[in-house]
């Protein structure tokens, strides 16, 4: 089961960058599901809860939940970034930027994702959720 990991969120990543987050959100609900241990299905699932640009996808309340529990586990930045886009969907921005300031902590001034990690921070800082990827 641990290799079906990254060929479901592959194919989820497929389905965002051809603007289907509906059906990426149903894949990746089914796989963390089948494979509920998988923190790397968790945390695109999150991303997905908290940040698609579709409304309909959306659901900050249980992107917060599945980002509380991954976060309960101890912190790193792909966890404090999730915590921060559930909180920033939940308009609770302050705590937002606070997680995102402990994500860019734990990227390395270079580090692959920094760039977003600074515009989402951006979006929290005045008040507003991060959306997109």
């Amino acid at each position: 089961m641990p290799g079906e990991v990254a060929p479901r969120a592959a194919q989820a990543n497929v389905l965002l960058l051809a603007g289907r987050d509906a059906e990426a959100r149903t894949r990746l609900e089914e796989g963390l599901a089948r494979l509920p241990g998988s923190e790397a299905l968790a945390l695109l699932l999150v991303r997905v809860l908290a940040s698609s640009s579709q409304p309909e996808v959306r659901d900050g309340k249980r992107a917060l939940e599945i980002a509380q529990r991954l976060l309960a586990s101890g912190s790193n930045a792909d966890r404090e970034e999730a915590m921060a886009l559930a909180l920033g969907e939940a308009g609770r921005f302050k705590e937002a930027e606070e997680h995102q300031r402990r994500a860019l902590a734990g990227t390395g001034a270079g580090g692959p994702g920094r760039g977003r990690l600074e515009r989402c921070l951006g979006f929290y800082e005045s008040g507003r959720p991060c959306r997109g990827r």
